[in-house]
């Protein structure tokens, strides 16, 4: 008897992580578009999420001194000096970011 509870606490933990999971995928699978005056900008929340930020923290954190929300100020001070370290085009050409969506190739 001992033994059926603890396959069905198995069982239970089991779904409970899948669906968990699962909720989290929904999460960050998003593009997102920002409207501005030099033409849009595309960001791709998976595709940074998967590639460059191990820790979710590393650009929430700094995402919240900025006051929460992606804007001029965050985008140009944060993001543009993560990609210039990984010596994207974003700081040299305006239209790398301020462009119709398009897939991006990033080392």
């Amino acid at each position: 008897m001992k033994s059926g509870w603890i396959v069905v606490f198995f069982i239970f933990f089991g779904f409970s992580i899948n669906s968990s999971l699962a909720e989290k995928t929904k999460v960050y699978q998003f593009s997102k578009t920002f409207q501005t005056k030099q033409g849009p900008v595309t960001f791709s929340h998976e595709r940074h999420a998967d590639t460059y930020a191990k820790d979710c923290a590393f650009c929430h954190v700094a995402l919240n001194i900025f006051g929460g929300k992606m804007n001029k100020m965050f985008a140009h001070n944060f993001c543009n000096d993560c990609h210039v370290q990984r010596e994207i085009s974003a700081n040299k050409d305006c239209q790398y970011c301020h462009s119709e969506p398009v897939e991006l190739s990033m080392k």
